[in-house]
């Protein structure tokens, strides 16, 4: 029984420790989304990147707040979800999402 209490314990910590490792290597990605240009179409919150992005109030796109950076239209976001707001980014048919 204690060889089973102790395996799930250590797989986590071993997890925990490669996510720590390789995050520390990670840089964020920034994303800007030109509010004039944003047609509220919904195609980045609601096909591309619903884990970043968001309708807001007046219906256009907004990066969620746990990645704003100032500003609703400005964020950062970790590098595992930088294929998800490029994909945004490509489907954005008024070009008014930026992932640098």
């Amino acid at each position: 029984m204690a060889g089973t209490d102790e395996s799930p314990n250590t797989w986590f910590r071993t997890e925990t420790l490669k996510v720590m490792g390789e995050s520390e290597f990670l840089m964020p990605v920034k994303v800007t989304i030109d509010e004039k240009e944003c047609t509220g179409c919904g195609i980045c919150y609601n096909d591309e990147c619903p884990d970043v992005f968001m309708e807001g109030d007046d219906g256009n796109s907004n990066i969620k707040q746990m990645y704003q950076k100032g500003s609703k239209f400005v964020g950062e976001v970790p590098d595992s979800l930088k294929g998800c707001v490029k994909n945004a980014e490509g489907s954005c048919a008024a070009s008014a999402i930026k992932v640098d």
